[in-house]
């Protein structure tokens, strides 16, 4: 009698049959990661509290959690929500009221995502606080068409039989056209039920040092994560210490003290696949606890980078699920209004950008409460005198000429 043997990724682990059960797990779970962040997004006011964005948020996703799937299935929040702003990225959560308080031209990144039995929605979105009805020019604009233009290209592109390399060339390249650029090692990958890292792996821009190449084939799932910065590929790890962590489970120790055993035992029972931040730790010396757990490598930090001041970064994120026949998307919000001096020259990109591809998400952006007191929009009109003066300065300086070529500019739409 033959035994069917299960096809392995070269993790050693079951490949994951991504039958109709398993898709409506991962659209559930986008479905909520959708709807929180419609709601983060609309509250990115000048004058709001990070650290509040981040609770509440977090709020939502375990209320909208309770929601769905109310039998024996596993559920949890998967990545707490993180805001970083203007030239920070990365994974960091808000700890203190008044901490950080968002201002009108912010560019804020905001990622968060979370799993119903496994199946995990990741979703990021990169916004401009305090825009009204005038589009955003100058270098927010710049960044932000570069990013949104190679996520909707990444997605169209993801087909059975498309190389990696060609992925990733495009991420390159499109940066390359707005003036920007791909962040060094970040990358994109696939994902498995209860793996937020699988075993195909492709990077952000063109490197020597690159993971092996890989055929996309139907029924990968893929995390999505593109950033880019306006002035540098390679970023530092500022002054910020990491609030995000992941249990490593390929490391194993005897701790010593009973804080950070205790620690570890709720970090293994509540989060043993999962990101966490350090506020959602119950234990009463969690912060102890987690030192020891980090220094014998039991637990992995993830800190955020940053690149100049005055410089910005944006990034985009999201779920996408690859099918012979189509490409969902599952995780997407509206682009901030601005307008790039800056466009895609390349006619096939275009033609693609044309077509329409399956997306789940709102279409539009939940409206802005510009009621609240004291709200101030952006004044976008102190961009272009900011880059007239920079232009002034730059010639008394006798500065080279830039030799980026200008092309007609890209807008983004309403959000």
């Amino acid at each position: 009698m033959e035994v069917a043997v299960p096809e392995l990724t070269p993790l050693g682990l079951p490949k994951d049959n991504l039958n109709e059960a398993a898709l409506a797990k991962y659209k559930a779970a986008a479905d909520i990661v959708n709807a929180t962040m419609l709601q983060v997004v609309a509250n990115c006011l000048p004058g709001a509290d990070v650290a509040e964005l981040c609770v509440k948020s977090d709020s939502q996703m375990e209320e909208l959690l309770s929601q769905v799937y109310q039998d024996d299935v596993e559920k949890g929040i998967a990545l707490p929500t993180c805001i970083t702003r203007n030239e920070m990225t990365g994974f960091h959560v808000e700890h203190g009221s008044g901490s950080a308080i968002l201002a009108a031209g912010d560019v804020v990144q905001i990622c968060l995502g979370v799993q119903i039995d496994g199946y995990i929605a990741h979703h990021g979105h990169t916004h401009i606080v305090g825009l009204a009805d005038t589009p955003c020019p100058g270098r927010r604009a710049d960044i932000v068409c570069a990013v949104n233009a190679a996520a909707e290209l990444v997605h169209r592109l993801l087909r059975p039989g498309v190389k990696s390399q060609l992925l990733t060339s495009t991420i390159h390249n499109v940066a390359r056209e707005f003036n920007c650029h791909a962040v060094s090692d970040n990358f994109s990958c696939t994902m498995q039920r209860f793996v937020h890292e699988g075993s195909k792996v492709f990077l952000n821009r063109l490197e020597e040092d690159h993971p092996d190449d890989f055929v996309v084939e139907a029924d990968d799932v893929y995390c999505i994560d593109i950033a880019m910065a306006t002035a540098t590929s390679r970023l530092r790890q500022g002054d910020v210490k990491p609030s995000v962590f992941m249990r490593d489970l390929s490391e194993h120790y005897q701790l010593k003290t009973k804080a950070a055993r205790d620690t570890f035992t709720e970090i293994d029972t509540r989060f043993p696949t999962m990101f966490f931040s350090v506020h959602r730790l119950e234990q009463p010396k969690a912060l102890l606890g987690l030192k020891e757990c980090l220094t014998h490598n039991l637990v992995v930090p993830f800190a955020p980078r940053t690149a100049k001041p005055g410089e910005f970064t944006a990034r985009i994120r999201y779920t996408v699920v690859v099918q012979e026949d189509q490409t969902t998307r599952l995780c997407s919000h509206p682009a901030p209004f601005v307008q790039s001096q800056y466009s895609l020259s390349e006619p096939s990109w275009v033609e693609m950008l044309a077509e329409a591809a399956p997306s789940e998400g709102p279409s539009e952006a939940a409206p802005v409460n510009t009621t609240v007191a004291n709200y101030v929009p952006f004044d976008v009109s102190s961009v272009e005198r900011e880059a007239a003066e920079q232009v002034k300065d730059a010639s008394m300086q006798d500065a080279p000429e830039s030799k980026t070529k200008k092309v007609k500019g890209m807008d983004t739409g309403r959000e």
